[in-house]
């Protein structure tokens, strides 16, 4: 089920099509040891895929705690993770959520029929390792260094590799963000962030929701965005899972994530601030 993206030497963009739109997890191998950043839904077996690419020792680490991200961090025996989203990981794989990502599997022709469901539906968070503040992983080879990105959740980071200097900002950071919800942010917070990033030593950068890479002066165009928010200007939006929310969306530039110029965001009008 899971398609590799080759990014550069020894970085793999993993793409699960399940979900509202499909997500991306990143394996990145050192010398010594391999990185897996995120672990998407949790349906299909990451592991087992990750050790079709490699065999060195995998650490895992996640870019935030939406279920999306998340879900199949039970294949492993521990994750890291911000300490701002261990609550929100929790929350978030929930049985409801893992019967709305069979939902999703299945409207999409993705389902197995010999998949086991309550493998799925009882499984648990392994040992969960806190990251409090910005931490570099050693493969050997390459370093990993990790960033606190707050906005789209609290506890939002993203990565760099420091030998190819690509930033991998699961979903920090992009042209179609949500800021919305308990765990995200206020707008002003997710401007810092991207003021922040733009001093950090990257070309391109990647997204969970994309399989292309986006140049580094992207970080403008998003700032600008973010910066000039109007809800005069800004049309309703709606989740198609979570069709409650009353939901504004602010954009600049014609078209969707493809078109260089455009950028856009989800939020509520209390995150406006």
């Amino acid at each position: 089920m899971f398609v590799n993206h080759v990014v550069s030497e020894g970085i793999y963009h993993i793409e699960d099509p399940n979900g509202f739109g499909g997500v991306c997890a990143t394996l990145i191998i050192g010398k010594e040891k391999a990185l897996l950043f995120d672990t998407c839904y949790g349906l299909f077996n990451l592991k087992e895929h990750i050790r079709s690419i490699t065999d060195l020792p995998v650490i895992v680490v996640c870019s935030h705690g939406h279920f999306d991200h998340v879900g199949g961090s039970y294949q492993f025996d521990q994750i890291y993770i911000h300490q701002e989203d261990v609550v929100l990981a929790q929350s978030h794989t929930s049985i409801d959520k893992k019967r709305l990502a069979i939902s999703q599997a299945k409207e999409k022709g993705l389902f197995l029929e010999d998949y086991d469901l309550d493998k799925f539906l009882n499984s648990k968070l392994p040992t969960l390792n806190v990251i409090e503040e910005e931490i570099c992983f050693d493969l050997g080879d390459r370093r990993i260094k990790v960033i606190h990105l707050p906005g789209h959740t609290k506890g939002s980071i993203g990565i760099i590799d420091e030998k190819s200097r690509i930033l991998f900002a699961g979903d920090a950071v992009s042209p179609f963000i949500w800021i919305f919800g308990e765990e995200a942010t206020k707008l002003s917070e997710y401007i810092e962030t991207l003021k922040k990033l733009k001093e950090f030593d990257f070309y391109i950068f990647y997204i969970a929701h994309s399989i292309y890479p986006f140049p580094k002066n992207k970080i403008d165009k998003l700032l600008h965005c973010a910066e000039n928010v109007d809800i005069s200007k800004s049309v309703y939006f709606s989740v198609p899972f979570i069709p409650e929310k009353q939901l504004l969306m602010y954009s600049e530039g014609e078209g969707d994530i493809g078109n260089p110029d455009y950028c856009a965001i989800v939020y509520e009008p209390e995150k406006f601030a």
